[in-house]
């Protein structure tokens, strides 16, 4: 069975069933990429992950997103895969004589996160309460170049807004803020 761990659930990190799956996914997606196959299909998160570079990720989630990966070579690829600790390590294994692949991700832009002021009439007057931390966004491109052929792609992860939850009371609208009413 699973254990819960850290999910992201519409932009937020929540504890769910099946947290830490896509860790698994996207060291695998790491690994063939620079062991030169082809991704199929595969989706980013909506937020970066800490434990791969932007543009690496890959979401798995039942039923609706996967990642899959094709072999283009003559021979069978064998995938090993050992977790130390906090650590997981994927190897690929074919024949000798692949074309040397490098893969580097770069942030193009980056993308600020607003803050967004919710009354909440069950707080005092002028109490606040944090929901959410702001999360920015960034556009990144990652390439693969094997030999003299080069491959990109860009991951968009939207940028996530602080929400504040603020007691009734005449709201001034920082800037950048928007306030909604309950």
């Amino acid at each position: 069975g699973f254990r819960d761990a850290p999910v992201i659930l519409s932009g937020r990190i929540t504890d769910g069933v099946g947290g830490g799956v896509c860790q698994v996914a996207g060291t695998l997606h790491t690994a063939a990429l620079r062991a030169g196959l082809q991704i199929a299909r595969n989706q980013a998160h909506s937020r970066q992950s800490a434990y791969l570079p932007p543009g690496f990720d890959a979401m798995v989630a039942w039923p609706d997103s996967d990642l899959v990966i094709e072999n283009p070579y003559p021979f069978a690829v064998l995938i090993e895969a050992m977790a130390t600790g906090p650590t997981l390590r994927v190897t690929l294994r074919g024949d000798a004589g692949g074309t040397p692949t490098t893969v580097t991700s770069t942030v193009e832009r980056e993308l600020p996160a607003a803050e967004l002021l919710v009354e909440d009439p069950s707080l005092a007057p002028g109490e606040l309460h944090v929901d959410h931390e702001a999360v920015p966004g960034s556009v990144v491109r990652g390439t693969r170049t094997r030999g003299a052929s080069s491959e990109s792609w860009v991951v968009r992860y939207p940028p996530h807004a602080r929400v504040v939850r603020v007691g009734p009371q005449a709201l001034r609208e920082p800037a950048g803020a928007t306030v909604r009413p309950p």
